[in-house]
């Protein structure tokens, strides 16, 4: 983000969250701002959902992706 604040973190997650293909959306610390899991069809879906969150909003200051190439583990169930 090229602003700061919970203002403007705000308004980036709400744009964020009512994409369908936004699976979960964390604010975080560190080097990034926001790290978002998305689940898409292809890399067409793939990048116009970049030009929608990314490209065209002005307080993105950039923006890196990770690719899963094989999943090895997905439990978001938490043992009581």
């Amino acid at each position: 983000m090229k602003l700061h604040g919970e203002q403007h973190m705000r308004q980036f997650l709400d744009l964020a969250v009512k994409e369908d293909a936004v699976a979960q959306a964390y604010a975080v610390t560190g080097e990034a701002d926001v790290v978002l899991m998305l689940q898409l069809r292809d890399m067409e879906e793939f990048d116009a959902l970049c030009d929608r969150l990314f490209r065209d909003q002005t307080n993105v200051a950039r923006f890196f992706t990770m690719m899963v190439i094989r999943t090895a583990k997905n439990e978001t169930a938490v043992p009581l």
